[in-house]
């Protein structure tokens, strides 16, 4: 009873509606910015990860690329055989 005696007394404080919105977005902001950070976190983890599992497929890739370009002169020495070969050039012709 002394509970309803002071609620009716006045001396029970009434929150206004926009007060109550205005907590209830400042809790939405501060677990956006929590979500975002925690994204942020999880974002740098995945990069992390991710280099580290890139080296080694990345490392071949360049070995690869690096024979394939030293190649490319034995290549052309083999077109210009096969000129020489089956036209009426001489190796040096075929081989400009």
């Amino acid at each position: 009873m002394a509970n309803f005696k002071d609620s009716m007394n006045g001396r029970h404080e009434r929150t206004s509606p926009v007060a109550g919105f205005a907590g209830q977005a400042a809790n939405v902001v501060g677990d956006v910015i929590e979500i975002a950070e925690l994204q942020a976190k999880l974002a740098r983890a995945d990069a992390a990860l991710a280099a580290k599992r890139v080296t080694l497929p990345l490392t071949f890739l360049l070995l690869g690329a690096c024979a394939a370009v030293a190649s490319l002169s034995e290549l052309a020495h083999g077109i210009a055989s096969v000129l020489e070969v089956t036209t009426a050039f001489a190796l040096w012709q075929a081989e400009l």
